[in-house]
């Protein structure tokens, strides 16, 4: 788990993250965009991304592993959780989440 932005440097749970202030999410039937205003960037996402930034905005983080092996029950559980770890790296590595 690369998120780790505590002092001591243990990882910070899923269910503390969210999307940054200056983030702004705008969704259609399919996917979306995350603009971010104070870097004045803008990021596609597909429908994964959306349903994983929807939780994050939600506060419901912790069961979207949960949630989207109901949704894609051919995908193993730890590739989904593997898959989901991948793209929240990503977002704080693009520094979209607080």
């Amino acid at each position: 788990m690369k998120i780790s932005v505590t002092t001591d440097d243990r990882p910070r749970p899923w269910k503390d993250l969210k999307l940054s202030n200056s983030v702004r999410l705008s969704q259609d039937d399919t996917g979306a965009l995350l603009l971010d205003v104070d870097q004045g960037k803008c990021f596609a996402l597909n429908l994964l991304g959306l349903k994983i930034c929807t939780a994050l905005q939600e506060g419901r983080l912790n069961g979207i592993v949960d949630e989207l092996s109901q949704s894609f029950e051919e995908v193993p559980l730890p590739q989904i959780r593997t898959d989901v770890q991948a793209f929240l790296d990503d977002l704080s590595a693009r520094h979209l989440l607080e």
